[in-house]
């Protein structure tokens, strides 16, 4: 979120917790196939059923201000993960200048700009929105990664204003369209970002379901702000993981 935010002045995420939109099924379909990247809400969720009282609360201070510190966009980033969601453990860590190691983020948000700080910067007026997560999607065993060297960098072609952050990828097979958000999407280079104790296989497969629905990209990267490790995978052929795809989720 302080990345795009930084580079492109606005943050998709962000803005769309300050004035959440509400579709119906069939117009959220119908955006995500006229290539929207937008966030929808139901139609029957109420505002105040987005978030507790506490945390919309410490939502609209930060906004009002400006986020500045890392507990500011640590705020930001668990009212994002608990917008419209579960909201068990989000009071109990407000506020988050209690808890909040500026160092820890400083370090996670400096392994993070040097892999796409160059890309956003190029392609600012197109760039656009927070990290957030990719849902969970089982990927076929059958068309199984093939691992590129880890120190593997996009191809320059790729630091072009066609650079995108938390956008929607998408692909059709036969009657089923297939989409899932993305970190960051370039002409050729798909990005999954991870903070955990290392990069794993489910990790690996997440990114190259990314890449198959991404329509032009060649490599997956996933990057752990954790650790710094970066990977970068390619897949032997992109229609043929698209087909099991298909398969796995109408089975």
């Amino acid at each position: 979120m302080k990345l795009e935010r930084e580079t492109s002045g606005t943050c998709r995420f962000l803005e769309f917790m300050q004035t959440p939109a509400r579709a119906t099924r069939q117009v959220c379909d119908e955006a995500i196939l006229a290539g929207s990247h937008a966030y929808f809400l139901r139609p029957h969720v109420k505002d105040a059923d987005l978030l507790p009282t506490a945390a919309a609360e410490a939502l609209r201070e930060v906004c009002a201000r400006g986020p500045s510190t890392a507990a500011d966009w640590v705020t930001l980033a668990m009212c994002a993960d608990a917008f419209d969601g579960f909201h068990d453990n989000l009071c109990g860590l407000l506020p988050c200048a209690m808890w909040v190691d500026d160092d820890v983020f400083d370090a996670a948000y400096d392994c993070l700009v040097p892999h796409l700080g160059p890309v956003l910067e190029a392609a600012a007026p197109e760039a656009a929105a927070p990290e957030a997560a990719a849902p969970e999607a089982a990927a076929p065993e059958a068309a199984a990664p093939e691992a590129a060297a880890p120190e593997a960098a996009p191809p320059e072609a790729d630091y072009n204003a066609c650079s995108k952050l938390d956008v929607c990828v998408t692909a059709t097979i036969g009657d089923l369209t297939l989409a899932s958000r993305c970190f960051c999407a370039l002409p050729g280079t798909v990005w999954f970002i991870t903070s955990g104790d290392g990069i794993t296989r489910c990790h690996q497969l997440r990114a190259c379901m990314l890449l198959a629905l991404h329509p032009t990209a060649t490599l997956a990267v996933v990057l752990n702000l954790r650790t710094g490790e970066a990977q970068a995978f390619a897949l032997h052929c992109k229609a043929q993981f698209r087909l099991e795809l298909a398969a796995s989720v109408c089975s």
